[in-house]
C-alpha cells in the first residue's frame, strides 16, 4: 500500500505543472460558465436547461478523456520513453494501476467541479427545482459511466498513438450524441461512450416525479427496475473486465507503440 501511495504521489507531482492538469481545471470552469451565461437569457424551462447541460457534458466526456489520456501517454514518452512507467515499481503493473487511478481521480474532481459549479450558479440565478445533491450525484454517475472509456483510451493511447485515441474520442462523442436522439434505443448498452447520457437521463427522471408519471404507467418502481437492471449489470461487468484486461495487457507490454 505504501508503494502505491508513493507512486501516486510521484505521478501527481509529475503532472502538476503540465497541460494535463490545466485541462482538468479549465474545462469545468469554462464549460459551466458558458452554459450559465447562455441560460441567463435562454427562454427554455428549468428542466430542459439542466437536461441540455448534463447531456452536453456526457457527449463531450469521451473526447475529453481521449485528449487527457493522449497527453498522459505523451508525457510518459517524453519523460524517458516510458522508462518510469515500465520500471517504476515491482511488479510493474503497479505503475500503470497508479497512473490510471490518478487519471480517474482527476477526472472525478473535474466532472464534480463541472456539475456542482453549474448547480451552484444555477441556484444563484433563481432556479431551485434540483438540489445541489442532484448535481453531485449527477457528476458521480457521469464519472462511473466513463470508467470503461478511460480504460479503452489508456490502452489505445499507449499501444497505438495519441492521434488514434483522439480520433476515436471524436467518433465516440458523435455516437453519444446520436444515441441521445433515440437512435440507440435497445443497443446503447453495447456502446460504453453512450452510457453517461442514458444513465444521467434516468437519474433526472428519478428526481422528477411528474416526468416519471408521464413516461410510465402502472407499477413505476417495477418498470424502472426492469429498464435499469440489465444495462447496469452489463455496464459493471464490462467495466471490471476492461480495467482488469488493461492491467493484464500492461504486464506484457514492453513500451512499444504502433508509431515506432
Amino acid at each position: 500500500m505504501n508503494g502505491l501511495l508513493r507512486i501516486c504521489k510521484a505521478n501527481i507531482m509529475k503532472i502538476k505543472r503540465t497541460p494535463l492538469m490545466w485541462v482538468h481545471i479549465l474545462v469545468p470552469v469554462t464549460g459551466s460558465g458558458l452554459f450559465l451565461s447562455y441560460y441567463s437569457f435562454s427562454p427554455w424551462d428549468e428542466v430542459t436547461k439542466v437536461t441540455g447541460f448534463l447531456e452536453a457534458v456526457a457527449v463531450a466526456f469521451p473526447f475529453i478523456i481521449a485528449v487527457v489520456t493522449s497527453l498522459c501517454a505523451e508525457l510518459e514518452k517524453s519523460a524517458g520513453d516510458y522508462k518510469f512507467l515500465l520500471g517504476g515499481s515491482d511488479p510493474k503493473v503497479f505503475t500503470m494501476l497508479t497512473e490510471t487511478l490518478v487519471l480517474l481521480f482527476l477526472g472525478l474532481l473535474s466532472v464534480l467541479a463541472t456539475t456542482c459549479s453549474f448547480g451552484a450558479g444555477f441556484h444563484l440565478m433563481g432556479y431551485e427545482y434540483y438540489s445541489q445533491y442532484f448535481y453531485l450525484i449527477a457528476g458521480v454517475i457521469l464519472w462511473l459511466s466513463s470508467l470503461t472509456t478511460y480504460g479503452i483510451h489508456v490502452f489505445v493511447s499507449f499501444r497505438f498513438s495519441k492521434n488514434i485515441s483522439v480520433g476515436l474520442g471524436m467518433v465516440e462523442s458523435l455516437i453519444a450524441a446520436l444515441f441521445l436522439t433515440g437512435l440507440g434505443d435497445g443497443v446503447w448498452p453495447a456502446a460504453p461512450c453512450a452510457w453517461g447520457g442514458t444513465f444521467i437521463w434516468w437519474w433526472q427522471y428519478v428526481k422528477s416525479p411528474e416526468y416519471i408519471l408521464s413516461r410510465y404507467q402502472g407499477d413505476i418502481q417495477k418498470a424502472l427496475r426492469r429498464e435499469f437492471a440489465l444495462p447496469c449489470v452489463t455496464a459493471i461487468t464490462v467495466t471490471v473486465v476492461c480495467l482488469i484486461g488493461l492491467m493484464l495487457w500492461f504486464d506484457r507490454w514492453e513500451g512499444k507503440s504502433s508509431e515506432e
